[in-house]
């Protein structure tokens, strides 16, 4: 035979029902007949259970929901790796120029070295 408690806290408010196998004696454990149709929040006094109070559902915060938010940054996202992929094709075309600039500097130093030291000729003073 199965025993069916609930389990009441300080206030009387039931937080667990259960199934046993034997019977309980303790103040916090009230044995339940089969016309006890006790739920958890439910409450007991004076031998008399009262049905928890209905849950209001939460208040929905106000602004964007959760998809919306996911979109916005979404599309941020996508803001950030265009203005990150323009600055790093300015960076290799700055890059570039650098290299070019640096080249040509190289090949007038050298026309400017050969013409202040002209090559001798094989063979003569």
């Amino acid at each position: 035979m199965d025993y069916r408690y609930a389990q009441i806290d300080a206030k009387g408010r039931a937080f667990n029902v259960s199934f046993l196998s034997g019977e309980i004696d303790a103040p916090d454990m009230i044995l339940l007949g089969p016309e006890d149709d006790v739920k958890p929040g439910d409450i007991y006094e004076d031998g008399v259970w009262t049905p928890a109070p209905p849950v209001e559902p939460p208040e929905q915060p106000s602004g964007p929901t959760m998809r919306e938010q996911i979109e916005q940054l979404q599309a941020e996202n996508l803001n950030l790796m265009l203005a990150l992929t323009e600055v790093y094709e300015q960076a290799e075309a700055d890059k570039a120029a650098l290299q070019q600039e640096s080249l040509q500097t190289m090949l007038a130093m050298t026309e400017l070295y050969e013409m202040i030291n002209p090559p001798t000729p094989e063979g003569g003073e």
